[in-house]
């Protein structure tokens, strides 16, 4: 698995971008494919996999920290986020 951060993730639209620490392509992840939650600025750990529209990040996984209560990322309100903490 690569290791990169995360540029940023929209909770709301359930998509993001993840880019290498010293720079390159970024890769696009849906929240479908993040196990747990990831955060902007979080290192990432993923599978490079091919999605609809070219290269996308799948099987991604916070560096460092367990998923939360077996969540993804497809909470879209903070009372969502508040129930899981």
């Amino acid at each position: 698995m690569a290791t990169w951060i995360v540029k940023f993730f929209n909770r709301k639209n359930n998509f993001g971008f993840i880019t290498p620490d010293e720079g390159g392509k970024d890769v696009f992840v849906h929240g479908t494919n993040v196990n747990g939650y990831i955060n902007d600025g979080d290192a990432v750990e993923y599978e490079l996999g091919e999605g609809r529209k070219g290269p996308e990040a799948k099987n991604v996984t916070k560096v460092g920290g367990e998923a939360e209560g077996g969540k993804t990322a497809q909470m879209d309100t903070e009372d969502d986020m508040d129930m899981a903490a």
